[in-house]
């Protein structure tokens, strides 16, 4: 996957990740193995990690580029969610509105 792309990716898997205001060790997990699958480097992986912790704001994903692979991005999105074996409100609504963004 394009580096570009995969950053994008990774941006919206924090946010979708993050729709619970909890970030489970699970969650940080799938999205980091996500990183290093598509090339996107440590340090970028990781800071968008710490921006939660710190409370920063997390980057906006560019939906453009999340488009042209909306299959591969909802799936991860649904990994992601799942990944602390449990799915709350807050994520669902989530995952339905990615859905509507990347179509």
């Amino acid at each position: 996957m394009d580096p570009a792309r995969a950053l994008e990716l990774i941006k919206m898997l924090m946010q979708v990740a993050w729709a619970d205001l909890a970030l489970s060790s699970k969650e940080i997990a799938v999205v980091l193995a996500a990183a290093k699958r598509w090339g996107v480097p440590e340090p970028e992986a990781i800071d968008l990690v710490t921006a939660i912790a710190d409370r920063r704001s997390l980057p906006a994903p560019d939906l453009g580029m999340l488009r042209e692979v909306k299959d591969e991005a909802l799936a991860c999105a649904k990994e992601v969610v799942g990944a602390d074996g449990v799915v709350r409100p807050d994520e669902k609504e989530i995952l339905e509105e990615m859905e509507k963004l990347l179509s």
